[in-house]
């Protein structure tokens, strides 16, 4: 960083000049440029003042960099003066070149140009034809320029709806700042806002010619994660790394799609791990590396690490979109009576979306469904909006049947119903359904016909509204082809489920719904072909699904996060003699949405039963004993199962006498 004299308007340049001149000098000739994320959050910017050349030297030598830039802004009257000089790291010696420009505050563009040329040039000897143009400028207005490098401290500090305002702003000032646009993709899509994301990211596709080489595949991969195509992101992440293994934007990408895609492909959070810890090597003050390795250990309830890492994103972002989220992490696993009391009530204060979160680090991650359930009550109370009020009550029905409390579920469906009646059926109809329960026949006829009947224009169009509200934003029509379907699979009408498949391959995929059209009328036909006693059929028609759906749709969509087509597929797998990969899925269930909790305690009780077929009496142990916390305060109906458990769990621990 620059250090800055002067008027305190002009403080943002110390930061700003790293992120300018790695624009400016990154593909000139044979220079490549460390990046400035990493810059800034390095030991560099932990000493809160401007090093000096010998401490730059051994910053840049860290790196691996063979060069170093140096520098000053001083303001005089509203005039800028710009000293630049530019070291060797292998050389304890005096500067290789230096360079100045000075003008107005807003020719700071021209300014940088003639103090890049003039650095180049001092190295070179000349700047040749390589310095004819150094590499385009990502803007050539002041104020975009300034708006955008607002836009990354605020990413920085964790505040991404705040980023995306001051990313709207630097795109409002100049409409083909490429680069501006791909931020505010990204900062727009972890805040819970898809249609600003999508609409961000078409417009960086269109000024892409504008932004470097490096710059195009980031934008090409994070593309991809807009669309949903999941596997195709991570090949291009996985890629761009080995091409720049110290870029903290790609690392950053990939961790995230290993941590939320993983469980939904049956692989565990804990794979994420690595990519979280990389990116933690290349920048110790990333603020979303703490807390992803704090949900991590959460889930396999190192309550240590959750502790220390809980501490640490609270040191570098107290304020951060993260901070009440970590907050209710380490209150929970660590069961901090007092400290639930002071989270709960910063809750009822906070926004839907981050009382959704909370509620998914504490019920997904942590595994505590029952205080998962007690925090989704704030979703419900009469200050909320109705529709907010509506998915507190069914996210609240899933968490009781994940504890087997089926008629407790029963009210919060009906109390859904009483605020927004088809969210409410669509759920209703999904739950009648599950695997693992006997809905009597004249309850599902009748769901059957009212998703018949349903007028579906009546939803209406939300407009903008966040994925966090209406989910199935478009996609009414679908979900009522596939719940029909399922039940008429439960009620022995399998021509009727294929009709069902039918209608969703004519309604096919929505621009902005992934590949689910497709995959639930896979579905439907596996399921048709398991009931006729093709097991090897079904099993392939459900491997052909994409899965192809954004995090913030698995997340808060039972449908999107195909947790029915998961606890399908490892049953198919159990029962075609491969059980090492039916317990990969059947452990994809605790710790991905909320919704796919109700499959938490039927998947461990089937973890048990393998891992005893397979010789394994501990593993087996531990699944019964947790399938029986689950459900040891279950319905009448359920205990059958409960007490089976019990008297394998006996068995098990006399033979193992």
């Amino acid at each position: 960083p620059f250090s800055v004299r002067g008027r305190g308007e002009f403080a943002y340049l110390g930061d700003g000049m790293v992120d300018i001149l790695t624009t400016k000098l990154h593909g000139a000739g044979e220079l490549r440029c460390v990046d400035a994320h990493l810059i800034l959050g390095s030991a560099a910017r932990e000493m809160g003042t401007v090093p000096t050349p010998d401490r730059a030297r051994e910053i840049a030598r860290r790196f691996g960099a063979g060069l170093f830039v140096l520098g000053n802004v001083l303001e005089i009257g509203g005039q800028l003066h710009l000293e630049a000089s530019l070291y060797e790291s292998a050389r304890s010696t005096a500067s290789v070149a230096q360079a100045s420009a000075q003008g107005d505050a807003g020719r700071i563009f021209t300014m940088v140009d003639a103090l890049t040329a003039d650095l180049l040039a001092g190295r070179c000897g000349g700047p040749g034809a390589r310095l004819t143009r150094i590499a385009a400028m990502a803007t050539e207005s002041f104020p975009a320029l300034k708006a955008y490098l607002e836009g990354e401290s605020q990413m920085r500090a964790m505040r991404r709806g705040p980023a995306v305002e001051v990313f709207q702003r630097a795109v409002k000032a100049d409409p083909r700042f490429a680069l501006a646009w791909y931020r505010l993709s990204v900062a727009a899509l972890w805040s819970g806002q898809p249609g600003i994301a999508r609409d961000a990211i078409r417009n960086a596709e269109e000024h892409a010619h504008r932004m470097s080489d490096r710059d195009r595949r980031l934008l090409q991969a994070f593309q991809a994660v807009i669309r949903g195509a999941n596997d195709e992101a991570e090949r291009l992440y996985r890629a761009f790394v080995g091409t720049y293994p110290d870029d903290v934007e790609a690392w950053y990408q990939l961790a995230e799609l290993q941590f939320h895609y993983g469980p939904q492909r049956g692989r565990s959070l804990a794979d994420s791990t690595d990519a979280w810890e990389r990116l933690t090597f290349l920048d110790p003050n990333h603020p979303n590396a703490p807390v992803h390795l704090g949900a991590i250990a959460a889930s396999v309830g190192n309550l240590a690490e959750v502790e220390s890492l809980t501490r640490r994103a609270l040191e570098i972002s107290r304020e951060g979109d993260a901070a009440i989220w970590m907050r209710t992490l380490k209150a929970f696993a660590l069961q901090d009576r007092s400290g639930q009391e002071e989270v709960i009530a910063d809750l009822r204060k906070a926004s839907d979306l981050s009382v959704n979160w909370a509620l998914i680090f504490v019920g997904a991650f942590i595994g505590d469904i029952t205080n998962a359930s007690r925090l989704a009550r704030i979703l419900t109370e009469p200050v909320r909006a109705d529709d907010v009020r509506a998915r507190g009550h069914i996210l609240r029905a899933h968490l009781k049947i994940a504890r087997g409390r089926l008629a407790a579920a029963r009210q919060n469906l009906s109390s859904g119903k009483s605020l927004q009646q088809y969210f409410a059926l669509e759920h209703k109809a999904l739950l009648s359904v599950l695997p693992f329960l006997k809905t009597p026949r004249q309850e599902l006829e009748s769901i059957r016909t009212s998703l018949a009947d349903w007028n579906i224009l009546s939803v209406g169009t939300p407009g903008k509204s966040s994925t966090w509200l209406h989910p199935h934003k478009g996609l009414h029509a679908h979900l009522r082809s596939y719940l029909i379907g399922l039940l008429s699979l439960e009620l022995e009408e399998p021509k009727k489920a294929l009709a069902a498949a039918a209608e969703l391959e004519d309604l096919g995929d929505l621009p902005n719904s992934g590949s689910l059209a497709n995959d639930l009328a896979l579905s439907l036909r596996a399921h048709v072909a398991l009931r006729e006693g093709r097991p090897e059929e079904a099993l392939s028609l459900l491997e052909r699904a994409r899965m192809e759906t954004r995090f913030d749709q698995m997340s808060l969509s039972p449908f999107h996060s195909q947790a029915h087509e998961r606890f399908t597929r490892a049953e198919l797998l159990a029962r075609l003699g491969r059980p090492r990969e039916a317990l990969k899925w059947f452990g994809s269930f605790a710790e991905n949405s909320l919704y796919d909790l109700i499959f938490l305690a039927p998947a461990h009780f089937r973890g048990g039963e393998i891992h005893q077929e397979l010789g394994e009496p501990d593993r087996a142990e531990e699944n019964f004993r947790r399938f029986i916390e689950l459900w040891k305060d279950c319905d009448p109906e359920l205990r059958p199962r409960v007490e089976e458990a019990r008297k394998l769990l006996k068995q098990i621990r006399k033979e193992k006498r």
